[in-house]
């Protein structure tokens, strides 16, 4: 009898041992299907709005779906990356100036923009804008200079100037001035005397690169000029017989 129980004891003992590993050992949890559709909506919701961002910077940087605009786009000297970015933007050209300046970073365009008065427009991708932003002279990175031409300096006295304060030579300047062929109707191309720009240098303050290109240099302010010129005035001015060169005299 005794041993009997004994056996019995032992048996349960045993038997609690089992039971005590069974409960020690860790249960694999199976993920409920809802957790593994949960996981495969939040990949997907992931994946379209990372799609749907990079078309729209893709978008920008190609210059597609964009309506026909033209902007008129000024860099000067004190211009950097950020700023020019800026200046795109607020012209309507590109549409994430971030991503414009990682491109520009990437891409060494600091290298390429120079100081200057662009026409750009909305079907001009980032690598176009950068390109025709683009000045001969030099880019954002060059020395330059600022030279205040005063009212009433002839010619020379300009051409002068420009030399003092570093543009380039007298000797360039003055030899652009007599045989560089500008696109403005009122100088006499044919001519290669240095007095077929007088008048036309508008006087104002001007930012150069130091070593400008001559002609560049001298068109600058022939440009400005431009931009004084009043349309309607030259029109009744031109009705009562006057010429562009009497009304510069005037």
């Amino acid at each position: 009898m005794t041993e009997r129980r004994r056996g019995d004891t032992a048996s349960w003992n045993k038997e609690e041992v089992r039971r005590a590993q069974a409960a020690a050992r860790p249960r694999r949890r199976r993920r409920p299907l809802r957790s593994a559709l949960g996981y495969i909506l939040f990949v997907l919701l992931t994946s379209a709005i990372l799609a749907g961002v990079g078309w729209l910077l893709f978008s920008d940087l190609c210059a597609f779906n964009r309506e026909y605009a033209e902007a008129t786009v000024e860099i000067t000297a004190d211009d950097h990356m950020g700023s020019i970015s800026r200046k795109l933007h607020d012209a309507g050209l590109i549409r994430y100036p971030w991503f414009f300046r990682l491109f520009g970073a990437v891409s060494n365009a600091d290298e390429k923009i120079g100081i200057g008065t662009y026409s750009l427009n909305t079907d001009m991708d980032y690598r176009a804008l950068i390109l025709n932003m683009h000045n001969s002279s030099g880019n954002l990175n060059a020395t330059t200079v600022k030279v205040t031409i005063p009212e009433g300096y002839t010619v020379a006295q300009t051409i002068r100037l420009m030399a003092e304060k570093g543009v380039n030579t007298e000797e360039e300047l003055l030899e652009a001035a007599r045989t560089a062929r500008f696109n403005h109707d009122y100088i006499d191309n044919s001519s290669q005397d240095p007095v077929r720009l007088e008048g036309y240098l508008f006087p104002d303050t001007y930012e150069f690169y130091v070593g400008h290109d001559p002609k560049a240099a001298l068109d600058k302010l022939m440009k400005t000029f431009d931009g004084k010129l009043d349309d309607e005035l030259l029109e009744k001015a031109k009705a009562r017989g006057y010429r562009l060169r009497d009304i510069v005299i005037i």
